[in-house]
């Protein structure tokens, strides 16, 4: 099993999170597992959520300071 790291940025407006779910989506269609993080402080969505403005959505792990995502 391969592991890799992808951050996704840019600026407002310009689709991150959907395109993120999107990827998701496809990861998840070929029977990859995926793990979405999210910082806590990331209020726009839900816990436990990405979201995008069209609605759409994906499960995520909130990370906050004392969170390592790397063990």
């Amino acid at each position: 099993m391969s592991k890799q790291l992808v951050f996704r940025y840019g600026t407002m407006d310009s689709s991150k999170s959907m395109n993120l779910i999107a990827a998701v989506h496809n990861y998840k269609s070929k029977g990859d597992y995926v793990l979405v993080f999210k910082p806590v402080i990331d209020t726009r969505s839900k816990l436990g959520f990405v979201e995008s403005r069209t609605g759409i959505k994906t499960e995520c792990m909130d990370v906050t300071n004392e969170n390592n995502v790397f063990t």
